[in-house]
């Protein structure tokens, strides 16, 4: 087992249907990236530019519960912004930085990402290159549906589905502790 952190450089390029104006409110609209992540319990705003979140990633080198918060700063609507993500859960701390640009083109936007992910914990038993591939398509997926909902479609992963507690009875309490949590925040700010 590997106990020294490492980084992980993450970049790559999507290309997208939509311009930078209507995907600009998507990209940062919580709730189209709760509908969007496989295994999302949870995503919030909880001041202007800063989100929370629940994740159960069911399978792959970052199996387990992920709690976090992604602050987005340096902001330019429409073009782009610098994100930075502080995360913990399945025995590991996750740590990132990184810059989303969002580029015109004649059918749509290209977005452009760039960055650097420090990961310690169990997560360090994986190699590096399964790190991108992961992260690559947990991104890919996320912007999938975000577009899909831009567009008044459903996307094509949502949430946490019955699959992914199927095998492992754990993942169920763990949903339940996430259901459990949300409602909590929702009374405690009700009253």
């Amino acid at each position: 087992m590997n106990n020294k952190p490492h980084q992980t450089p993450i970049a790559g390029t999507l290309r997208v249907p939509l311009p930078p104006e209507e995907l600009w409110p998507a990209l940062i609209n919580p709730d189209y990236w709760e509908n969007s992540l496989p295994g999302c319990l949870y995503c919030q705003r909880f001041n202007d530019n800063q989100f929370q979140g629940r994740v159960i990633l069911p399978h792959g080198p970052g199996e387990g519960v992920y709690q976090g918060v992604i602050t987005l700063s340096q902001i330019n609507p429409s073009h782009s912004y610098r994100l930075s993500l502080q995360s913990g859960g399945g025995g590991s701390t996750i740590r990132g930085n990184g810059r989303v640009d969002l580029i015109a083109t004649t059918d749509g936007t290209e977005i452009r990402y760039d960055g650097n992910i420090v990961v310690d914990g169990t997560l360090n038993d994986y190699p590096q290159r399964l790190h991108q591939t992961w992260l690559r398509s947990l991104i890919r997926q996320g912007v999938e549906g975000v577009v899909a909902q831009a567009r008044g479609q459903k996307p094509a992963h949502t949430g946490l589905t019955a699959t992914h507690t199927h095998h492992h009875p754990w993942r169920r309490w763990a949903l339940v502790g996430g259901a459990f949590a949300f409602a909590y925040r929702w009374w405690t700010r009700r009253n």
